[in-house]
């Protein structure tokens, strides 16, 4: 067996730690043992050599097939493709037509929506108009001035209020997800329990300039939309309005600080045919704060001078109007 050496000034000397020894510059053999490992080594070269051999033919033969396969494959994509070209040359047509057909629709449509929206804004117009008229006509019945400038809306009379309420308390999240629509259940077995508490409230008349022989359902919206949007909540400190689908439900209302706010948590219609205008009973979180142009006219305290200076008030703007 070899061992690996260090040449020295006297000859080649031995070193102990082999192959990984720092020392070691050559190897040395037996001739035995150094034919052995050439006939090791033409060996493996021979193999090494038979496998490229073998992998060139497998490659000539695998590239060979697909080739054919690669032609038989063109030729049909060739014929299938040729078939789609025809499809999509009819199809285009069709669409070509359907297309031409849908952008004279297109055109009639637009033409219509056109009309429709000139004939939109000029009812928005009138309408705004006729809104416009209602309130002064209202404003001018109830002696509130400026007639032109006030949008009508004054508040009658503010009272203290207990409202009842309830409020579930559940044992644990869980049973609250689960028996959610399974109250009665919940209840029978302690996972929910409903407690009944009071709220210190505020319930108020809010007259609306709209007279009382209109349909609710055609000033309904606009009302509302006065209410939170016209800035008639705010004007008598009532910050927020609760929406539709939560209204009569009594709840608490903060700020995105988290402070405390007055909020209309409920509200009911109510048309005064004594004194001819829509009313509403607002129920808030706090009372209210009525400045001077949102309260009636001295006038109207007394309802007999009132109507009668009303009555007297539609006459002149009748006379007017003619």
């Amino acid at each position: 067996m070899g061992y690996f050496v260090k040449k020295t000034l006297t000859g080649y000397r031995e070193v102990s730690g082999g192959y990984s020894d720092p020392d070691a510059e050559y190897y040395i053999e037996s001739i035995a043992e150094y034919e052995r490992d050439i006939k090791n080594f033409r060996r493996a070269e021979k193999e090494a050599m038979d496998a490229k051999a073998n992998a060139a033919k497998l490659k000539l033969d695998y590239e060979t097939a697909i080739n054919k396969r690669s032609y038989d494959m063109i030729y049909k994509m060739q014929e299938y493709e040729a078939e789609l070209n025809k499809r999509a040359a009819e199809q285009a047509e069709e669409l070509r037509q359907e297309v031409k057909d849908r952008d004279d629709i297109i055109i009639s449509l637009k033409d219509a929506l056109s009309r429709a929206r000139g004939i939109a804004s000029n009812e928005k117009d009138l309408n705004a108009n006729l809104i416009r008229i209602m309130t002064e006509r209202a404003n001018q019945a109830r002696g509130i001035t400026p007639k032109k400038e006030s949008d009508g809306y004054i508040v009658l009379s503010t009272t203290e209020w207990k409202e009842k309420y309830t409020e579930d308390e559940w044992d644990t999240e869980e049973h609250e997800v689960e028996y959610a629509e399974k109250r009665e259940a919940a209840i029978q077995q302690g996972y929910l329990k409903v407690n009944r508490k009071e709220a210190d409230v505020w319930k108020s008349v809010l007259q609306t300039p709209y007279d009382s022989s209109l349909l609710l359902e055609h000033i309904r919206d606009r009302i509302e939309y006065d209410l939170l949007k016209g800035g008639v909540l705010y004007d008598i400190g009532c910050q927020q309005m609760a929406e539709i689908i939560y209204r009569g439900d009594y709840m608490e209302f903060v700020s995105d600080d988290g402070i405390p706010e007055n909020g209309l948590y409920n509200w009911r219609y109510r048309a005064n045919f004594r004194e001819g205008f829509w009313e509403m009973e607002i129920f808030t979180t706090k009372s209210l704060r009525v400045p001077e142009h949102r309260r009636p006219p001295r006038w109207m305290k007394g309802q007999k001078n009132g109507r009668k200076k009303a009555a007297e008030a539609e006459t002149v703007s009748a006379g007017a109007d003619s």
